[in-house]
């Protein structure tokens, strides 16, 4: 009868083939666990590597963005001194016209 248990006197009796079958799924079983386990746990070393990518990457935007917004606030700044040299320079030049303008002017001197 193969594979069927057989009641023979009160006793049960397993073929053999039935014992190498139950042992070959058990193995199997447990490959498949062994396998997904280990799939698992490169899963979570990768998850963990790209963490901490994630987390060094946000630092160095916060960084980035934290210098950009200061080197924008020193351009501004820098701006504006150039803007007020230029404004004092424009009316020093503006005196010394109007000092050449109130110097009478010979006709002879040309």
């Amino acid at each position: 009868m193969g594979a069927v248990d057989e009641l023979q006197g009160g006793r049960m009796t397993v073929d053999v083939d039935t014992i190498m079958q139950i042992l070959g799924v058990l193995l199997t079983l447990g490959g498949a666990l062994w396998y997904v386990a280990g799939s698992l746990h490169r899963l979570k070393g990768d998850l963990v590597a790209i963490e901490r990518t994630a987390e060094h990457t946000t630092k160095k935007t916060e960084e980035n963005t934290t210098e950009q917004r200061d080197t924008a606030a020193q351009c501004r700044d820098g701006r504006i001194l150039i803007w007020e040299e230029v404004h004092a320079l424009k009316t020093a030049v503006a005196r010394l016209e109007t000092r050449l303008d109130a110097i009478p002017k010979d006709k002879d001197q040309c």
